[in-house]
Parts: structure tokens; sequence; C-alpha cells
């Protein structure tokens, strides 16, 4: 809550995610906006035209979970992509971890000291990421539970 900086959630589907932090962190109250990027196309890959049928494609769908003035702003593009920084936190959950892998060096060039990334598609695609965070020098933590969490220093 405290590190300068938006939050931005890549990957939101059916938006519980980014309603629980935004829920949970009471970012509308911290002057920080909530970025949410999605195409809502429900593309299980950038290079793909397969879709999941269990992806939700309607974008409006996530907004009405909010206040009208709730500070969240919607991309409605693929990743990796460049938003405009300094960012507190960034999870990624698109469930193409080659495009989460590809988007990390650009997001954490933007994460402020002290900041968060954590990705939902570690542990299955460890070795997707393994060029990305060579690139930034990290080494994430990997929690049991599959993601993959990264701290800049």
């Amino acid at each position: 809550r405290g590190i300068p900086g938006d939050f931005v959630i890549a990957g939101v589907s059916w938006g519980v995610a980014p309603r629980i932090v935004y829920d949970y962190v009471d970012l509308s109250n911290l002057g920080k906006k909530l970025h949410l990027i999605d195409p809502f196309e429900g593309i299980v890959a950038n290079d793909s035209t397969a879709v999941s049928s269990r992806y939700n494609c309607d974008p409006d769908y996530v907004l009405r979970q909010y206040p009208a003035d709730a500070p969240v702003v919607l991309h409605r593009e693929r990743i990796p992509m460049r938003l405009p920084g300094p960012f507190a936190f960034v999870s990624t959950d698109t469930g193409n971890p080659r495009a989460d892998a590809q988007a990390l060096p650009i997001f954490y060039e933007a994460l402020s000291p002290g900041g968060v990334f954590i990705t939902e598609q570690y542990a299955n695609n460890a070795d997707v990421y393994h060029d990305a965070l060579r690139q930034i020098g990290v080494t994430p933590l990997w929690l049991p539970s599959g993601q993959g969490v990264i701290w800049k220093r």
C-alpha cells in the first residue's frame, strides 16, 4: 500500500482476483489506480486462435463490479504492452505463460523499489520464464501454490 505507484492486473476474466485486491488494499482511498489488462478474447496464446470456453469475454461484467467512480482503468489489449508507471503491484494470470514472461521485464522496469510482481503461471511453466528472469537478474520466490513472486530492490 505504501509503495509509490498504481496496481496492475493482467488477465482479468471474471474479475475475482482484481476485485479482491481492490477491496483488500482499499484502493479507492489510496489515490492509486487499478489497471486491468485483458483483451477479453478468451485466447490461450498470442500466437493461437484457440479460445477457452471457461473465460469471460464480457468486460462490462467486470466493470459493473466496481462503483462508478472507482479508479479502475481497463486496457483491452494483450500483453506484453507498456503502461506508464510507476507500479507498486503487478500480477499476471493471462493463461498465456509466454506472454506473461515476455511482459515481465517491461513491468519490472516500471515497478517501484519495494514493489511486487506476481505471476500465477510460474510453477507449471518455470522454463518459459528463464530468459526473462536472467534479463532482469532476479530469482523469484516460488510459492507452494504455484505463483512466482518478485520483489524489486
